[in-house]
This record gives structure tokens, C-alpha cells and sequence, in this order.
């Protein structure tokens, strides 16, 4: 008999050899259950440290779902275009259409594995756009929307005034007709059925929202993540870096996190008032 374990390093050595048929389900099934005892050691070695629990809670998942995958073989690009062109035929664009037309027509969408950053200063409404993107994309999926400024209550008055058309002030004054009542209820029906999580944690790190996610995901087809606002994330423990060094790892976390999940991220950002005064701006 051949030794699976010395084939799954043959092949995990990249030789060029894959075998076929139950030898090769034998092989690639020894490969994945070396690769989970591997990640099995590392967790408990990373729990005996005493590191974050939700970290390497966090950790775990992506271990082991990387360890999960079947052994990697190589595949060149003229091997597959023919299957991706054929795609264009067939296939409707990947991209979700944005509530916005003219944008649409600069974007063409809100692309799976995309990060969107979008910049304004203070007061001017990112929060509005952020939750009529999440409203837009939740006709396709579930959402998960993070809103580190504003309670959930004030999220949900929010919706209730972009899908009836009630202003807000009449919310949050408690002066509603009886004809904004009628539109209220209305739309409740609508609100009920929208697959829209909304997580009104002040302090929220990457991990927090890659946990997030991925928890919603479970319960059905996840179609985006829109975090408000992207300079009040917290840093990981421990982190002392200067401010715009962790933002900027925070943007590149949400980049590979919109790649591993498939779905487009949306980062509200505030621009400085300063910068306003530039001479160049």
C-alpha cells in the first residue's frame, strides 16, 4: 500500500503529480485532517497564551476554514477563460445596483469582494447614505449595518422616515398624524420582512464585525456590510499605534474581509473639517 500521509506531501510540495479517483479523495482527506490537527495545536496554544477569546474565537473559524479546503492545485488563466467568458454570456452582472442612478452609471454597482469608502465631513448626511445603501442592498440579502454613533432606536426612526416619507421631526417629537400613522403602518410589513441587522455597539473592533457577519450569514445569503463610521472602530488590545496607522489597517481588514466573504463593505468616513480650508482642496 502507498502511505497517504507521504502523498499528501508530494502534493502539498508541489511536484506536479495529483492522483485520481479514491486514491486522490484518500489523499486530499489525510491532507485536511493533518491540516485541522495543526490548527488544533496553534489554538490551544494561542488560548494557553491568554489572548482575546473573541479573537481567537474569530481565529478558529478562519483556521479551520482554511484547513476545510481541498488540497490546492494549479490552474492556468488559459484553462479557464473560456468558462469566464462564457459567464459574460449567460450570467447577470455579480454587482448589486446602489439606490443611486448616476452613480450606478460610475460604478456600475456595488460589487461582491468590493471595500467602498465614502468620505464627507460632519453633518452632511453619510449616515443617510449609509442606511439607504443597506436598505438597497437587504432586497438581496441579509445586512449587516453598524452604527457606532447612532442608538438603535435612532436607526430605526431613521428607516421608518426613508421608507414612508414622514419627516423625522415629526418622529422624534412624537407630534405623528393620524395619516402618518396610516403610512407607518403601512410600511411596517416591509420592515418586518427586511433582512437588515443593525449592531449599535459604540465600540466595535475589526474582529467584532468579521463575527457579525459571519453569524448573519448563517441565517441566510449575505448581501453587504455598511459600517458608520469608520474612525470610531476600536483598535485591537493592546494597540498603541497612532491613530491613522490603525484606521489604515482598519480599511485593509475590511477590504480582505469584503474578499473572504464575497460582499460588497461600505466605509462611511468623516473628513476633517480642516481640510476644507486647504488651499488645493
Amino acid at each position: 500500500g502507498v502511505d497517504a500521509t507521504w502523498l499528501a506531501d508530494v502534493m502539498a510540495a508541489g511536484s506536479g503529480w495529483q492522483p485520481t479517483g479514491i486514491l486522490s479523495r484518500m489523499v486530499q482527506e489525510r491532507a485536511t485532517l493533518r491540516r485541522l490537527e495543526q490548527t488544533g495545536m496553534r489554538l490551544v496554544q494561542l488560548a494557553q497564551a491568554g489572548g482575546d477569546p473573541q479573537e481567537i474565537q474569530e481565529m478558529a473559524r478562519t483556521e479551520v476554514d482554511a484547513a476545510s479546503r481541498s488540497v490546492a492545485s494549479v490552474t492556468l488563466v488559459g484553462e479557464e477563460i473560456d468558462a469566464t467568458l462564457e459567464s459574460w454570456e449567460s450570467a447577470a452582472p455579480p454587482s448589486i445596483p446602489t439606490p443611486w442612478v448616476d452613480l450606478n452609471e460610475f460604478v456600475a454597482g456595488w460589487r461582491p469582494g468590493a471595500l467602498y469608502v465614502v468620505g464627507a465631513r460632519p453633518a452632511v448626511g453619510k449616515s443617510l447614505l449609509g442606511l439607504q445603501a443597506a436598505v438597497g442592498l437587504a432586497g438581496h440579502g441579509h445586512v449587516a449595518f453598524h452604527s457606532l454613533e447612532m442608538p438603535r432606536a435612532e436607526v430605526h426612526a431613521r428607516l421608518v422616515s426613508q421608507l414612508t416619507g414622514v419627516p423625522q421631526a415629526r418622529i422624534d417629537r412624537r407630534e405623528l398624524t393620524e395619516g402618518d400613522w396610516q403610512k407607518i403602518v403601512t410600511a411596517r410589513g416591509r420592515i418586518e420582512s427586511m433582512p437588515l441587522a443593525v449592531d449599535d455597539r459604540g465600540s466595535v473592533r475589526l474582529v467584532d464585525i468579521r463575527s457579525h457577519a459571519r453569524s448573519l450569514a448563517r441565517r441566510g445569503p449575505l448581501a453587504g456590510i455598511v459600517v458608520d463610521y469608520l474612525q470610531l472602530m476600536s483598535p485591537a488590545r493592546g494597540d498603541k499605534r497612532p491613530r491613522h496607522e490603525q484606521v489604515g489597517e482598519w480599511s485593509r481588514g475590511l477590504k480582505l474581509l469584503a474578499k473572504e466573504l464575497g460582499v460588497p463593505v461600505i466605509a462611511l468616513a468623516q473628513l476633517n473639517r480642516g481640510s476644507l480650508q486647504r488651499a488645493d482642496s
